[in-house]
């Protein structure tokens, strides 16, 4: 039997702004209460104690048939000696804090999830970085113990500024919000439920047949980006709005570099999978749009996010002109907002206006080289008909160079 565990070291020093100094502060007593509101149901207190006057310390169990995981958390307070820049001799705490996590591993097998479980020590840490307001430097161990050995073989990351904890808890949140997708059989194309609105490219209706995957719940955000790339392109700017003026080129540079910080294999969807899960995947109950026949109900679109001066005109000094944050909106069957409308998605396939009369009934994707590549799902800017560019059976296509502040995309792993 094996352990795995992953551990963030934070340590609370003091603080310079300018001349001023601000000593460490750390209400212990609370940090229990704080801790547990950030932990998923089905963990509960097993032991430990938080004082001020006694090292502190908690630990936090989930237990399922043979999963444990457990997250631990430890403070340890060292007193400092402080000269002041007036010569008075003072003294203040420092703090050690260890949040760590946990995993049973069987032969190999892990038996509980462990990316979910690092993710919730990083957001933990987090939240004692924005709630204390002093320096945090943070180190990430992966210790494997076997058949109960105490001698711990750790893997040290370098050492990480506060900025690059909240880069690792906004990529560990993209990985959480990837939604399963059960695979299977449906009709794409311009079937009944579209009314007659269908265009000739989303013709003949066919059977296809796809294998799971797992898509983001949300369109790729701007904070989600500029972690990744360094740089937010966007035009209309906002952490929690979709990123946009982003070319199908860019996409792929930036899941390139993902996929180097995370090790997993992140690619745009085919468009084949991007409306079988618009549709609502095997759950689907068939709506023109993803997640409702009422389209106002699901999306950002020209008349919420465009015409929306005080007589229906368009205003761009509106706070409501232009894309919006992510899931703001009504969900479609699987859990995904944003489906339709706010910003358009790009997606892996070549376009061809004729694929449909040759697409294979498997797994389709076209990879024969043309001028431009699939985008689906509408968006918020005018496009002369935006309700019926936001149909989950629509296609649309642009160089794949292009950049157009009403462009985006998601993942699928």
């Amino acid at each position: 039997m094996e352990k795995q565990i992953g551990r963030y070291t934070i340590f609370l020093g003091l603080k310079r702004l300018g001349k001023k100094v601000i000593m460490p502060k750390l209400d212990e007593e609370n940090l229990k209460e704080d801790i547990e509101k950030m932990l998923p149901e089905g963990f509960s207190f097993k032991q430990g104690l938080f004082s001020s006057h006694k090292p502190s310390h908690g630990i936090w169990q989930q237990k399922k048939f043979l999963n444990r995981a457990t997250i631990r958390c430890d403070v340890v307070r060292e007193h400092q000696d402080y000269r002041t820049p007036d010569g008075m001799s003072t003294w203040y705490w420092t703090y050690h804090i260890s949040i760590q996590y946990s995993v049973t591993k069987i032969f190999g097998i892990s038996l509980g999830n462990e990316e979910k479980l690092d993710a919730i020590c990083c957001n933990i840490a987090q939240m004692i970085e924005d709630k204390y307001e002093v320096k945090i430097t943070e180190t990430r161990s992966v210790i494997n113990t076997s058949n109960g050995s105490k001698d711990l073989q750790c893997r040290s990351h370098s050492s990480l500024t506060g900025p690059n904890i909240k880069r690792q808890g906004i990529i560990d949140n993209l990985i959480t919000n990837m939604v399963y997708v059960e695979g299977g059989t449906f009709m794409m194309g311009g079937t009944e439920e579209q009314g007659g609105d269908e265009s000739y490219d989303e013709k003949p209706a066919h059977k296809v047949t796809l294998s799971s995957f797992s898509i983001g719940k949300y369109e790729v955000t701007q904070e989600e980006w500029e972690v990744v790339m360094g740089s937010n392109p966007s035009m209309y700017k906002g952490a929690k709005h979709p990123v946009e003026c982003v070319s199908w080129e860019d996409c792929q540079e930036f899941i390139k570099k993902l996929n180097s910080l995370t090790g997993k294999r992140f690619r745009l969807p085919t468009e084949a999978e991007w409306e079988f899960a618009a549709r609502g995947g095997i759950k689907s109950k068939h709506y023109k749009y993803a997640g409702s026949n009422t389209l106002i109900d699901v999306a950002w679109y020209e008349d919420n996010s465009y015409y929306v001066g005080e007589l229906g005109e368009e205003d761009k000094s509106s706070p409501n002109y232009g894309p919006h944050p992510v899931g703001q909106k009504k969900p479609n069957e699987l859990g995904l907002h944003d489906m339709s409308g706010n910003v358009y998605e790009w997606c892996q396939d070549w376009y061809d206006y004729e694929y449909y009369s040759k697409s294979p009934s498997s797994n389709p994707c076209n990879k024969t080289v043309a001028s431009n590549r699939v985008c689906r799902g509408g968006g918020w800017v005018k496009w002369g008909r935006d309700t019926w560019y936001c149909r989950v059976s629509n296609r649309d296509s642009w160089a794949p160079d292009r950049h157009r502040n009403s462009l985006g995309f998601r993942l699928v792993l």
